[in-house]
């Protein structure tokens, strides 16, 4: 598998805020956001059994598959070894559906059609048990769009960066849509990976 990095932190984003979680973030995009965050290109070849071992070094219950787009290498040997001692969540952009997904604790979707109009999400990984979609929003013309987002999962604005402005139009949009959360970046606001 092609891993740019494993890490121990916490959780900085979504419904898992806070939660102690070791991060394995693998290389390669289909999408390549202009306002992506994560330098993912760089990689060292590591098999499953090698991920396991350097996952299984930290006492985190936690594991999150993340990148880049983590759907565009095979996990289900990963998962498999990770599952009798974690829980497995993934971070996605939700364009490829594949059927190792269903072995997750939590996918998260981060649909970014509002920035790659051919960028669409795969409908079938709204099915899967336990989903929170999440939306980076850059400005202010993002947040229409999103807010008629009708699928049924828990739902997260996020400011990209956290930018006060952006911020701010967020926490009133969920006052009119109650339906939504706030999803900060809390890993930038303290100052960890």
């Amino acid at each position: 598998m092609k891993v740019n990095e494993i890490f121990y932190s916490l959780a900085g984003e979504g419904v898992r805020t806070g939660q102690a979680t070791i991060f394995i973030r693998l290389a390669g995009c289909n999408l390549h956001c202009w306002f992506c965050d994560t330098i993912h290109d760089n990689y060292n070849e590591m098999t499953a059994e090698e991920i396991a071992v350097e996952v299984n070094k930290y006492p985190a219950e936690w594991v999150t598959l993340t990148g880049g787009e983590p759907t565009l290498q095979d996990c289900a040997k990963l998962i498999k070894l990770l599952k009798p001692r974690h829980k497995i969540s993934l971070e996605t952009n939700g364009t490829r559906y594949v059927p190792w997904l269903e072995k997750l604790d939590l996918v998260t979707v981060s649909p970014k059609n509002l920035f790659h109009p051919k960028a669409h999400v795969d409908e079938r990984v709204f099915s899967l048990p336990v989903v929170e979609a999440k939306f980076v929003i850059t400005r202010p013309e993002d947040l229409e769009p999103t807010l008629k987002f009708d699928k049924n999962c828990m739902l997260f604005l996020q400011p990209m960066n956290n930018d006060p402005h952006i911020t701010k139009l967020c926490v009133e949009a969920i006052k009119t849509n109650p339906q939504w959360r706030l999803s900060l970046q809390m890993h930038k606001l303290i100052n960890i990976p």
